[in-house]
């Protein structure tokens, strides 16, 4: 734990347990909620996070931090792949649909 306050800063240091906990929350519900809008909210998020604690980790120079945020990203990455592979499968169950109708 002092790793993560050390590669943060002191003026995050009340900020970081409660950050993880929401990433953990929203990784949670990307897990088990189907909606593709909530897997874009989820995905948004996590890579918001991920960019934040790579600028931060760069900044301080800790592996840390870049770590972090590799993870967030590629977590964050998979979730918006996943929304756009729906919204594509969504788009493409109307048009066949749509031309079934007309035949």
């Amino acid at each position: 734990m002092q790793e993560i306050i050390d590669a943060y800063g002191s003026a995050f240091t009340g900020y970081i347990p409660l950050f993880l906990a929401l990433i953990f929350v929203l990784w949670f519900l990307e897990k088990k909620l189907k909606p593709r809008a909530w897997k874009f909210t989820v995905g948004s998020v996590l890579m918001a996070a991920g960019i934040f604690f790579l600028i931060n980790g760069l900044r301080q120079g800790r592996i840390v931090g870049i770590l972090t945020s590799v993870l967030l990203l590629i977590v964050g990455a998979r979730s918006l792949a996943i929304s756009a592979r729906m919204t594509a499968q969504m788009k493409e169950d109307k048009r066949k649909m749509a031309t079934e109708g007309n035949e």
